[in-house]
């Protein structure tokens, strides 16, 4: 849970739907807090096998659902440094793989979190793409109005 812990406490949470970036920010994030929760619950880390390399990651950003979790300063996990950590989710994964990034670069071994048994990641890849779809109308709900 150690892991769980450290992408809570990220300075920002950036969605990737099919490459349009969208910052999730007040209620948005609080309700990806609680079902991010919801999912990872009772999950484990496991040994990651992965090892990234920058213009793979890149590139495969521009496709599908990506998760971006920003630090302002460098964290330091299983003795492997980062100060952005990037997964890719899939409605059916049962697990979580975290390309590790520091300094702009992406490279290096990975994290895995693997969820509970017959957990996926379908109701938040649901969440993600509702909220980026509508991320206009979030982001004016959210301002003060005058």
């Amino acid at each position: 849970m150690e892991l769980i812990r450290i992408l809570s406490a990220a300075d920002k949470v950036v969605a990737v739907n099919e490459g349009e970036e969208f910052e999730l920010t007040g209620a948005i994030r609080d309700s990806f807090e609680h079902k991010f929760h919801s999912m990872t619950a009772d999950g484990y880390e496991m040994p990651a096998l992965g090892v990234s390399l920058d213009a793979m990651v890149k590139t495969a950003m521009a496709e599908g659902l990506w998760l971006k979790f920003d630090y302002s300063r460098t964290k330091t996990h299983r003795e492997m440094p980062f100060d952005r950590l990037a997964v890719q989710l899939r409605p059916e994964y049962s697990g979580l793989e975290f390309v590790r990034g520091n300094g702009g670069t992406y490279s290096g071994r990975d994290y895995y979190y693997s969820l509970k048994k017959g957990q996926t990641a379908a109701e938040l890849c649901e969440f993600l793409k509702g909220a980026g779809n509508n991320y206009d109308d979030f982001k004016d709900r959210e301002k003060p109005r005058t």
